[in-house]
């Protein structure tokens, strides 16, 4: 879905990752912003794609990421090309045996045109 969104990878380490969706008619929703979906999507690819790839990325041929559960809050509408960044967090606290101890957050950062993004 990245790449059909065209999102761009700034900048990846083990600790965080920047990542922008272009400002594309295509993503505008009725308000001429980009639609939440594909902001979903752009801190969905940076926090699970980009830091938690990076961050186990020697480890990739043991195990197979697969997200539990992601929440992306939409504070304001978006205009223009979004950037955001993820950065690895502190384990949560384990719901289940089975789930993962990693997370990452995402938070809004200025895009070269100004605009914001919500995550």
């Amino acid at each position: 879905m990245a790449a059909t969104l065209g999102i761009e990878f700034l900048e990846t380490t083990a600790e965080h990752a920047v990542v922008r969706l272009p400002d594309r008619p295509a993503h505008h929703n009725h308000v001429g912003g980009p639609h939440a979906g594909a902001v979903f999507t752009l801190t969905e690819t940076a926090a699970g794609g980009a830091v938690v790839l990076a961050a186990c990325a020697d480890r990739l041929s043991q195990a197979v990421p697969l997200a539990v559960r992601a929440e992306t809050g939409y504070r304001k509408p978006a205009m223009g090309p979004v950037t955001t960044t993820a950065r690895l967090g502190r384990p949560r606290r384990r719901s289940s045996p089975n789930s993962a101890g990693a997370s990452a957050r995402s938070s809004p950062s200025p895009s070269p045109s100004g605009a914001r993004s919500a995550p």
